[in-house]
């Protein structure tokens, strides 16, 4: 999301917006207390999501705002949090982009508390997480040459993934990475062994893998196939380069 416009003057939704900040959700986040300052920020911005505050302004006036937006569809919903304080907050939300993957049906046209929100974007930026670093992994298998025809492609893309959110497993990779992998897809580690090797030897016989590997920081010998755990270290570590 490139940022967000908020409307308000009370203190506590500030203080909520930063806590949004904390986790993504508001980036880059501008607070207006003029709603001159607001309108006119809203149509040179084009923020990803617009926040208005209830007590502020009222749900029509709000829509109209946003049609001015260059954003030609938004979605809107209305949010009512439960403060730390007790005190009790309302405010209008729009947003695109996207922001559309983090806001959710679920968390709108309902009372909620501040705990029980922040939990929802927690898990939420969770599973887009993950999402992105599978599809970092799948773009690069396809770049060397392995594909998902080869029986030990599933095999290396979760044992590239659990090892991304699980580093101490790069250090294990037979004692506990195997025996993991061959539970979840009920066979043995010598099938997740030997599967994951041939389909790294496939990459490196065609010559692909030297090539791409080596143009994002590898240092690999084209005379010397990376083994399993060699393999599964790489793509961790260069993983936030190449998403």
């Amino acid at each position: 999301m490139k940022n967000a416009v908020i409307f308000t003057d009370s203190a506590e939704v500030k203080s909520y917006v930063s806590e949004l900040e904390n986790y993504g959700i508001a980036p880059n986040a501008q607070v207006y207390e003029s709603l001159e300052s607001f309108k006119t920020a809203i149509g040179i911005l084009s923020p990803d999501v617009i926040i208005a505050d209830d007590a502020k302004i009222k749900i029509d006036e709000f829509a109209s705002i946003i049609i001015k937006c260059s954003w030609r569809v938004f979605k809107m919903g209305t949010m009512e949090i439960a403060s730390k304080n007790h005190n009790k907050f309302k405010f209008y939300v729009s947003y695109c982009g996207e922001a559309d993957k983090i806001f959710d049906e679920r968390i709108f046209y309902k009372e909620i508390d501040e705990a029980a929100l922040t939990d929802f974007f927690i898990e939420k930026y969770r599973k887009l997480s993950n999402g992105i670093i599978v599809s970092a992994i799948k773009d690069f298998f396809v770049k060397i040459g392995i594909y998902s025809n080869l029986l030990g492609y599933d095999y290396l893309l979760e044992a590239v993934s659990m090892s991304y959110n699980n580093k101490k497993l790069i250090n294990s990779v037979t004692t506990e990475l195997y025996p993991m992998l061959a539970e979840k897809f009920n066979t043995n580690y010598r099938n997740i062994e030997r599967n994951m090797r041939n389909a790294i030897e496939i990459s490196c016989n065609r010559g692909k893998f030297y090539e791409i590997a080596n143009s994002v920081g590898g240092n690999f010998d084209v005379y010397e196939k990376p083994s399993n755990s060699e393999f599964i270290a790489f793509l961790v570590d260069r993983i936030s380069i190449m998403k």
